[in-house]
């Protein structure tokens, strides 16, 4: 943007010295060596479609065991509950 800029006002290219032109070479490499190397280019690899299918029937068992075990704890839960709760509640007008 700056060349372009400077280029249209003197009406002919500006010149930059070469030592500029390193660094400004010397830092789109390494820009684009750190992308090669990070992988971050072509982004993560694909998972493959049956190591996929395993992970996501696994997670499925397991949420199926999680919901089984709170319906058991729940289903306990309101038995114990059942247990303790008295079946008549006294009627705060008798004491008055």
């Amino acid at each position: 943007g700056l060349f372009l800029m400077l280029s249209i006002e003197a009406g002919d290219f500006v010149n930059i010295p070469n030592n500029v032109l390193v660094l400004i070479g010397l830092s789109g490499t390494g820009y684009l060596a750190g992308k090669v190397t990070s992988g971050a280019a072509g982004g993560p690899p694909e998972e493959a479609p049956a190591a996929k299918a395993a992970r996501l029937k696994t997670e499925a068992v397991q949420a199926r065991q999680r919901a089984e075990k709170a319906e058991a704890d729940a289903a306990a839960a309101a038995a114990t509950a059942e247990t303790t709760v008295p079946t008549s509640v006294p009627d705060p007008d008798e004491n008055a």
